[in-house]
């Protein structure tokens, strides 16, 4: 009887760590698709601590993201980079891009150009040999306060940004966006 009762009480035990593993995971999800802790927490009738305690290590911390796009923006000869790359420079792997626009978004101050200069790598286009960047971004919300887009920064800091294929469009040119995650280290000094 009491083999039976330890027997079922695992299985029991195994059926719970499934179920939390699978809500984790669900958690995960959600979190990388932008969904806030406070939603996460209000779907899965959760505390917000128990959520950021699943999802804590998936945001890359401002400060280090802050320092890759703030050496960037300070370069003699401005160029640009993308989330991607940013978040390979940092050492993150596959939806870490959206952790570094999350960063860049929500977490300290971050100054027009410093928005400005880090590009969607789905802006790429090999057929144009550049990013094709939209002229109306509706999420242009990186840098509070400010009602300049995007273009207009570019051009200011005197970025060579190129007409596009169509109206909707500019070019930036490849050479001007740096992809390579070593060459982003460098300049930020992290060796």
């Amino acid at each position: 009887m009491i083999s039976i009762l330890s027997s079922t009480a695992g299985y029991a035990n195994e059926a719970v760590k499934e179920s939390r593993n699978r809500l984790n995971e669900a958690m995960k999800r959600a979190y990388e698709e932008r969904a806030t802790i406070e939603s996460i927490a209000e779907a899965a009738d959760l505390s917000k601590a128990e959520v950021e305690r699943v999802v804590k290590d998936m945001d890359l911390s401002w400060k280090n993201v802050s320092l890759v796009v703030k050496a960037l923006a300070c370069q003699k000869h401005l160029r640009l980079t993308t989330y991607s790359a940013v978040a390979k420079a940092l050492g993150r792997k596959g939806q870490a891009a959206i952790a570094v626009g999350r960063a860049l978004a929500t977490k300290g101050k971050t100054t027009p150009l410093e928005g400005a200069i880090v590009l969607t790598s789905n802006w790429r286009n090999p057929d144009y040999g550049g990013y094709l960047v939209p002229f109306e971004e509706p999420d242009w919300d990186i840098v509070r306060g400010s009602d300049c887009p995007r273009y207009e920064v570019l051009i200011h800091h005197g970025v060579d940004v190129r007409e596009g294929p169509d109206s909707g469009h500019y070019l930036i040119p490849d050479d001007l966006v740096i992809t390579m995650p070593n060459e982003l280290r460098k300049i930020a000094g992290l060796h």
